[in-house]
């Protein structure tokens, strides 16, 4: 039995931890996020995974917005997206790009018709002398044979690095491939 005096002791002392373990909220992301149509939390987890797979071979729809199981932002939902979205859940740095409510910071300048675009690169590139982990855009990877086949360019206007490499339109312009 816990007596008055624990208790007073005891109740503060659990409404401190569960604020500290609580943790802030607006660190983990939810559910509809880019490729986590099935969970919520900071990274997507094999089951969001396996969602998209099943939705890239049309198992099942991906709903409410399809834009979350299109991790590449190609617009086509494949098995290429499941595996970036597994790369994702296994702590590998990749970038989600899925086209959901995002926008292009573009100036224009009418006297003069001058647009800038600011691009950061979208490559996951290590710089090892070796392609095997990173990304078709990455410098590591400008001599190997799957990355450099034009054969892989889908030309949508957005650069999948996975599978796209610099000699493709949508990639050209990224800063891993101004060496090339």
């Amino acid at each position: 039995m816990i007596s008055s005096l624990s208790r007073i002791v005891f109740l503060p002392v659990v409404a401190v931890l569960v604020g500290v373990f609580a943790g802030p909220r607006s660190v983990i992301g939810a559910q509809g996020d880019c490729s986590q149509p099935l969970s919520s939390g900071a990274n997507p987890v094999a089951s969001d995974c396996l969602f998209i797979l099943n939705v890239s071979v049309n198992l099942q729809p991906c709903s409410p917005q399809a834009c979350v199981c299109d991790p590449s932002g190609d617009g086509n939902i494949t098995a290429i997206d499941a595996l970036t979205c597994l790369k994702k859940a296994v702590a590998e740095p990749v970038m989600l790009l899925c086209p959901c409510g995002t926008s292009t910071t573009t100036t224009t300048t009418t006297t003069t018709t001058t647009t800038t675009t600011t691009m950061p690169s979208i490559g996951d590139c290590t710089n090892d002398d070796n392609c095997l982990n990173d990304d078709c855009i990455c410098s590591d990877c400008d001599d190997d044979l799957f990355c450099r086949d034009p054969a892989n360019c889908v030309d949508n206007g957005v650069c999948n690095p996975f599978t796209e490499g610099c000699v493709c339109a949508d990639c050209m312009a990224d800063p891993e491939c101004l060496d090339n």
